[in-house]
């Protein structure tokens, strides 16, 4: 039951060689464009700077924590549908356009 020193596992290799590839040109793909949560941050935090809130301010509007809103405005919270529409309202835009600057990034 022991294995040679000189076989090799072909099958393998194969295998990995033609995932290299996509792999490499994918993650080229990825850096073109931030994460959308950081989109949505950005976003945030620009309106929020435009209506010269403090985070503790809007956080307070939003019924948020504030640090949760600086998590948000950092890009590393996934936020629900329920806390979008908090932060929209109480940034006085609609969803829509909220997205709208997302997009625009």
């Amino acid at each position: 039951m022991g294995s040679s020193v000189g076989s090799r596992n072909v099958t393998h290799r194969r295998y990995t060689q033609s995932l290299q590839g996509f792999i490499v040109g994918g993650m080229g793909k990825r850096a073109a464009r931030s994460d959308v949560r950081e989109r949505f941050g950005f976003a945030v935090k620009s309106r929020r700077e435009e209506l010269e809130l403090t985070q503790e301010d809007l956080a307070d509007k939003a019924g948020i924590h504030r640090t949760y809103l600086s998590d948000v405005e950092r890009g590393t919270r996934n936020l629900s549908l329920l806390n979008i529409e908090r932060l929209a309202v109480a940034l006085t835009i609609s969803m829509a356009k909220l997205f709208e600057a997302v997009e625009a990034q």
